[in-house]
């Protein structure tokens, strides 16, 4: 009876473990966590978080904190597959803290999405399957290294579309896998609400420098449906100084209206040469 007891006991504990992440809580979304009853233990895991960086759910139940305290890399293991392609976060808050600050997080066979010497809030929206190994399905690590700072989560997910998120597409990833001066590269940004603006500016992982990608810092798009939801834009690459490694040039989205209070945010998942 008692052995009985037992088993039933850690039964309930590894589903309790393991329901914090939330699985399939809608048609669109494979998982998510929003750190309500956000779960750390020591080691790698897919059944909580490795504590080796603090995690702690918001008192206000908005999310959850992520904070550097001498040990840089946590994370888990968890779900992937190719049918919810888009890694998506917001970072609704950041506090840094005297010295190097970084925040990076990688995938198994996937490059890091990384701001290293400053971190922004914003909403970050990644197809994790353009120009990657990453395998069909399957559960990879999600590795964080975070040093130097406290980062406030409002949510992690992955799912099929992203309601807000930008994308660049170019003939130039499809004929050599990377992208260099003279190439096309066409944007678009797509909004749940009608916008009044959005403006893209560019910047390089490394200290986060802005990047003339097209001769300016900047571009402005324009819109491409009646309802402003859709906005898109075109650039020539201009001769930059330097390599730039897969997902080492960043694009920011600035929005006016569309309900969205910060900025988008998103990599070029290809090397420039």
């Amino acid at each position: 009876m008692r052995k009985a007891v037992f088993c039933l006991a850690g039964a309930a504990f590894a589903v309790t473990a393991v329901a914090e992440m939330k699985n399939n809580p809608d048609p669109n979304t494979l998982w998510c966590e929003d750190g309500k009853a956000i779960v750390t233990q020591a080691g790698n895991s897919r059944n909580g978080w490795n504590n080796a960086l603090k995690y702690e759910s918001m008192p206000d139940g908005k999310g959850f904190s992520v904070e550097f305290e001498g040990k840089p890399t946590g994370g888990r293991y968890v779900e992937v597959s190719a049918e919810y392609p888009w890694f998506v976060y917001e970072i609704s808050d950041v506090e840094l803290k005297k010295g190097y600050c970084q925040n990076a997080i990688g995938f198994q066979r996937v490059a890091r999405h990384a701001q290293i010497g400053k971190i922004f809030p914003g909403v970050y929206a990644f197809n994790l399957y353009e120009n990657s190994a990453l395998e069909k399905k399957g559960r990879p690590f999600m590795r964080i290294d975070q040093f130097g700072s406290k980062l406030t989560y409002r949510y992690m997910k992955m799912v099929k579309t992203p309601e807000n998120y930008i994308q660049c597409v170019s003939e130039a990833f499809k004929s050599k896998k990377a992208f260099g001066a003279g190439d096309k590269l066409n944007f678009t940004v797509t909004l749940k609400d009608p916008a009044e603006d959005v403006v893209l500016s560019f910047f390089k992982s490394y200290t986060m420098p802005q990047v003339k990608l097209g001769g300016g810092t900047s571009l402005q798009l324009k819109p491409a449906d009646k309802d402003g939801r859709i906005w898109t834009g075109e650039l020539t690459v201009a001769p930059l100084d330097g390599k730039f490694k897969v997902n080492d040039i960043w694009v920011k989205a600035d929005v006016v209206g569309g309900g969205i209070a910060l900025p988008l945010w998103t990599v070029i998942p290809y090397e420039y040469k």
